[in-house]
């Protein structure tokens, strides 16, 4: 999920941060290495357990020294993947200290949705939310099972992540191209506008539409309404995740022509209907 975000924001650059003993971090490690590494990636890394942790001694300084050597000798722009949001935290914080940007030159995204810790990021941390709640209940069931004295088969069961919560620390499209950027930053300020597409953003713009798919195909890899998409879906995920509005108010909100070409949409991008984000989201809350 991590890479497939960063790849859809058109990031070249990746890294990933955490701790190298704990299975948690070891586990997410080799996933994420290992999926952009079938795209023709390389992903750099570095590792640290908690160096901001009391006591502060002497391992922790140095770990934190060379962290920060680490954070400022990667090519920029860079999308980091850090093994929980402790880890982004810590990442944050270096990246303020050392006058290092947080989205334009480092992209930090966090695992676990710990409110309190991403809030703590300057700016806010971008973080994958968990099924805790899913992965809780899962349990109990299996632990009923065997107090019942029924057989419970060996195995690990697989429960996949609900969603990346995005926050500013990766609110930026990983693009040096100026027409891109200028084309964006249209697509937000028009994003509730039904019927917006290319024809408007090349009219903007004042190129030609094969011009701008040039561009943005070249710079995204993908085109000028699938960013719309992308953006749209985005603000939806929000408002499903924050209010009680009907799906078919969120759809115009979002500059839907109705509900259902949003749910054709939503489904494409999210493998899911709205409504079974909704639920999922808010089974974890």
């Amino acid at each position: 999920m991590a890479a497939e975000y960063f790849l859809d924001l058109g990031h070249s650059q990746f890294a990933f941060f955490g701790s190298a003993t704990a299975g948690f971090s070891v586990a997410r490690e080799e996933t994420f290495v290992g999926t952009l590494g079938d795209r023709g990636f390389v992903v750099e890394r570095n590792h640290a357990e908690y160096v901001l942790r009391p006591p502060y001694d002497e391992y922790s300084r140095a770990s934190e020294d060379r962290t920060r050597r680490w954070l400022k000798s990667l090519p920029k722009p860079v999308a980091i993947l850090c093994s929980n949001d402790e880890h982004a935290r810590l990442l944050s914080f270096l990246c303020q200290s050392g006058g290092v940007p947080v989205p334009e030159d480092v992209a930090l995204l966090g695992v676990d949705n710990d409110l309190t810790i991403c809030a703590l990021g300057s700016p806010p941390i971008s973080s994958i939310d968990n099924p805790a709640e899913e992965v809780g209940f899962q349990a109990a069931g299996i632990l009923s099972q065997m107090m019942a004295g029924q057989k419970v088969g060996r195995g690990v069961a697989s429960i996949q992540p609900v969603h990346v919560v995005e926050r500013p620390s990766t609110d930026r499209f990983a693009v040096d191209d100026a027409l891109v950027q200028k084309a964006i930053a249209f697509l937000k300020r028009n994003l509730r506008e039904v019927g917006m597409g290319v024809v408007d953003v090349s009219e903007y713009l004042g190129v030609s539409r094969r011009s701008l798919e040039r561009v943005f195909s070249s710079a995204l890899g993908m085109t000028v309404l699938g960013a719309i998409h992308r953006l749209r879906i985005r603000s939806a995920k929000s408002l499903l995740s924050n209010t009680d509005l009907s799906t078919a108010t969120i759809a115009a909100e979002c500059g839907f022509s109705n509900h259902r070409r949003f749910g054709i949409v939503f489904k494409e991008q999210m493998r899911m209907t709205p409504s079974q984000f909704r639920r999922l989201v808010r089974f974890e809350s």
